[in-house]
Formats: C-alpha cells, structure tokens, sequence
C-alpha cells in the first residue's frame, strides 16, 4: 500500500492561505493546493485556540513560516516544511532567488491581515466608497446601545420641525419608534443626504462590523446584553463571541482597520475627557488617547459637560491634538456653548475651509513619515487626529448654569448607587434629563444629526480636494 507523501497531508486549518513561488513551484511537490475537509475550519490552528497543559503556547508568527519570498502564497508550519524535498527551509529558502527578511515580511502581512478580516468586516458599501476615493463618515453605536433610552419619544423634538432637515431623517422617528433605534437610522439617513456613505460601527457575536446595514442595526439595538466597547474591550468582547456598540475610541479604532484604506472622517456627539475629582482618582478617557494615535477628523460637540472641561483641553494640548472651531472660537461644552476660558486653536467659516485644514495636517504627517523611512527612523508618535468643535444648535442649546446644577445633582446620585467608571456617565446623562424635563434628550439628538450633516460636507470637501483619494 502506497503512502502519502507529507506534503499531501494538511498541517493545520492554515492551509487554505499556503503559498506558492511561481519560480520554484515545478521543482517542489508541494507546490499545488491540497484540499481536505478542514478546509473550512477557523483561522487559528486548535492548538492555538485550546492550548494543553503539556504543550506550549505558540504564536501564530512563531508557528508558521513561509516557503519563498517570491510571488508566494503559501504558509506551512515548521515541521512540515523540513519534511518536504530538500531537507528544511533553510535550503529550500536558498532554492527561491529571494531575500529572507522581505520573506518574512510577506508571510506576516499575509497571515495578520487574514487574521484581521476573520475578526473585522467592512460592508461591501463602504469598501467600494473607500476604493473609489468616496466620502465616507464613521458613527458610532454606543449612543444607540447606551446613551438612550429603549422606549418611544413621548413628544416629537422640535428640531424635528427644522425646514432645513431632510425628510428622510425626519422619517426615522415615530409615535411607536424607540428614539435609540431612531437615531440610528436618522444618523445613517443625514450623512447620505449630504452625499457621504455611513459606516455605522458596532461589534456583532464577535466580529467588529464597519459599515451596518439597517437590519444589522435594529437587531444590535434589540439585543438586551451589549456591551460599551472602547479600543481595550474590542479583542475581549470578540473573543467571546459578544455584541456591543463602541465608543468615540472604540469607533476610531475600527476607522483605522477599515479596508480597503481607513476612514478619515467621524462623526459624534461629545467626547469622553477627564473626568471630575481626577485629583482623587485620575479618571481619563481613552477617547483623548485615541485621537492622538489616530489620523482622524472627529466632528464633535466639544466634551460632555458632566466632565472637566478645563482639565480636558489641557489634556488634549499635552496630547497635541489641534481643535478647531466651526464659526465659534470657544470650545463647546456638548449641550451648552462655549465660553471663556475655554478657546480652540483656530476657527473655520465653512466646512471647505475644515477639510483644507485636516488635509494640510495630513500631508505634513505624511511627510514625516516618509523622512523618518528613508532614515529608517521609528516613531511611535506620527499618527495625530484633529477635533472639529461643533456648537450644539442655538435654538436647542442648554444654559449653562441650569447645565452645572443638573451635573451636580446626578454627582451626587452616582455617589449613591456607588456609581464607578464608564457608568458613571449613563447614571449623569439621565439626572441632567430629569433636572431639563426632557430638554437634555432633545438637544442630545439634534447634535447628533446636526454633526452627522457637518460631517458629511466635510467628507464630501475632502474627497474634492484631494483629487477622489482621502488624505
């Protein structure tokens, strides 16, 4: 009875992404595709997955080593690439005219942006709007999972009423349509009339999706165990198959993991900052560090009043993210408008003038990293955001006094329940409703959508500007 010879014997559930050198595939009988009914098996080999006692735990990189650096696919472990002809990959390296570093480089890049696309799913919309040089806005979900409430508006808005706002946004809200539901599909709705693409983020059973269809969203916002995803709990919440709606950090982290090219423009309602009595427990959001290690324009109201204003423009200066004010040179104060002495960087009149601002930031971070390759410099520190400070609308704004009383009553609330980090802010948001009589709520959806629309010109401005390819 003939036996098999190894190469015709999958190693691992990475077989599907073997490589082959097109130079060398006619000298090796490894060279062509095997098929087994593992083929469909998960990315990771089980060893990786279930790891027993008796064996070490291996990282995919150290377990796995390509064939060739040539026009190559094929990934194969260790052990059976020393059992293939020729007596180990040292010599079978030296049959293939190629550089072992760029070999090595291929097989990572490979390997880790199939790991990446297991985990992270761009819709074909946005992926085709990215390719194309299309504008596309990000929005975050966790506004919809959290930030809400999950029941019908008892009274209609009035912003609702604007002349200005498109039908199709005023069509998303409804007597029977709970308003979290509501707003995401009325956020979706602004950026399209203003000629942008939505990619709506949130995680469903495990997989970061970027770009959620309307069905997609209505079951995330349905679901009664989600969870609020920042960038730490993205690996953590998918690794347990979980669903949730992220973050402003949690949202930028998808941005830059979109393919085919990341997202440039996002849109939200207020950040996180630093949070009162930082003193006593130095409570920062991650959202100020995101904005510094990410290339992205996020179009907010300024930070959430509930935090310390002061504390958090200072923060973002240490951090050098640039804030820029759409006709207004105060920083914004999410429900209430800026005053003294809270001031942004510089103000724009027009979104036009916005997007020219980020792409020229863009061009000179661009250049510096090009200088540091030729160099072969490293820096940990290129990447670097920009806010655009959208006051909330005039007519719906809160005041601000009437702002810090409510605060301080739902201070004192969240002392009570014993209230500690991100739910704190759920436990806030709804003594300021309470304190407003629903006002809060009102001006809370009429700055979302109205940063969806700014959000949009400026993506559309962009795309114009730079000749259909994003900055």
């Amino acid at each position: 009875m003939s036996r098999s010879p190894p190469w015709a014997t999958p190693t691992s559930s990475l077989d599907r992404f073997r490589w082959t050198c097109r130079r060398c595939a006619s000298t090796r009988p490894s060279a062509k595709r095997t098929t087994s009914s593992r083929a469909t098996a998960p990315l990771l080999p089980k060893f990786l997955l279930r790891p027993r006692s008796s064996m070490r735990l291996a990282s995919p990189m150290e377990s796995f080593q390509p064939h060739c650096p040539g026009d190559a696919s094929v990934v194969v472990s260790r052990r059976a690439s020393a059992d293939v002809v020729g007596g180990g990959p040292r010599e079978m390296r030296g049959k293939c005219a190629g550089n072992a570093r760029e070999m090595r480089a291929k097989c990572r890049n490979s390997l880790v942006s199939s790991l990446v696309s297991h985990w992270v799913r761009t819709s074909d919309e946005v992926a085709q709007a990215l390719a194309s040089g299309g504008a596309v806005v990000a929005l975050e979900t966790a506004a919809v999972t959290h930030g809400l409430p999950r029941t019908p508006l008892a009274t209609m808005p009035e912003f609702l009423n604007d002349p200005t706002l498109p039908r199709s946004v005023r069509a998303c809200f409804g007597d029977s349509v709970p308003v979290h539901r509501a707003l995401g599909h009325a956020l979706a709705a602004a950026v399209r009339e203003e000629g942008a693409v939505p990619a709506t983020v949130g995680m469903l059973r495990g997989t970061l999706v970027i770009g959620l269809s309307a069905s997609e969203l209505d079951e995330l916002a349905d679901m009664s165990e989600v969870h609020k995803i920042a960038a730490r709990d993205v690996a953590l919440v998918a690794a347990r198959r979980g669903s949730g709606g992220t973050t402003v950090a949690g949202t930028l982290f998808a941005c830059q993991r979109a393919t085919p090219t990341p997202i440039k423009i996002f849109a939200t309602g207020g950040i996180g900052g630093v949070h009162r009595g930082y003193a006593q427990l130095p409570d920062i959001s991650a959202d100020l560090f995101a904005l510094r290690e990410t290339s992205t324009l996020v179009v907010c109201a300024g930070a959430k009043s509930i935090l310390d204003l002061p504390a958090t423009v200072e923060m973002l200066d240490t951090l050098g993210v640039p804030l820029i004010g759409l006709n207004t040179p105060y920083f914004p104060r999410f429900l209430c408008d800026g005053a003294p002495p809270l001031f942004v960087n510089t103000s724009v009149t027009d979104e036009r003038e916005a997007a020219y601002f980020f792409a020229t930031q863009q061009a000179f971070l661009r250049a510096s990293q090009d200088s540091l390759q030729q160099t072969q410099q490293h820096t940990a520190h290129d990447p670097r955001g920009m806010l655009l400070c959208v006051p909330p609308p005039a007519a719906y704004a809160l005041q601000l006094d009437e702002m810090e009383r409510a605060v301080d009553e739902g201070l004192a609330q969240a002392d009570r329940v014993g209230a500690r980090g991100p739910d704190v802010t759920p436990v806030l948001l709804d003594a300021v409703a309470r304190a407003t009589q629903g006002r809060s709520l009102a001006c809370n959806l009429a700055v979302l959508v109205n940063n969806a629309r700014v959000a949009a010109r400026v993506a559309v401005e962009l795309t114009r500007q730079v000749g259909g390819r994003h900055a």
